[in-house]
């Protein structure tokens, strides 16, 4: 079996909600392994953004580092310039597609991915639906989500 990815939509569903902290690891749990982050995500970062050949490099060191381990990442599609994939589950159950996902794209992948956020499907969606609902929609994401809770949308039903 796999899952299907779409790092779009696990950022979308972040911004709708408060954020994306984690809880801390109960007093039981051991916590668990720091993951270094790899030399090419860090120089990718170093001048606080991505461009669309640092974005596609880190999804191909991500891949790489998953099939390196025996898995393979399926790329399912493109759009927004966004990528979306089929992660086995044994990658993710193993604990090897977070330590690849983390250490090679993932803060390449949510700077990306934000800096995107307006022009995103998720986007185009909040539009239609104030559109439908007779209003003008506001000319930015956050800006649509308040309206949509304003108007008492829930913003996920939108989608």
């Amino acid at each position: 079996m796999k899952r299907l990815v779409s790092a779009a939509s696990l950022l979308t569903g972040c911004l709708l909600l408060a954020g994306c902290a984690q809880s801390a690891p109960e007093a039981h749990n051991p916590a668990p392994p720091k993951i270094s982050t790899s030399a090419e995500q860090k120089a990718a970062l170093a001048d606080g953004k991505v461009d669309y050949d640092e974005y596609q490099a880190g999804w191909r060191r991500y891949v790489a580092c998953d099939a390196k381990a025996g898995y393979t990442i399926t790329q399912t599609g493109e759009v927004n310039q966004v990528i979306s994939g089929q992660i086995p589950d044994a990658a993710v159950d193993s604990g090897v597609d977070k330590k690849c996902y983390e250490g090679e794209f993932k803060q390449i992948d949510m700077l990306w991915q934000t800096a995107r956020i307006e022009t995103s499907p998720a986007a185009a969606k909040f539009r239609e639906c104030l559109s439908e609902k007779g209003e003008t929609p506001n000319a930015t994401y956050a800006g649509m989500i308040q309206q949509l809770q304003d108007l008492g949308i829930d913003p996920s039903t939108c989608l």
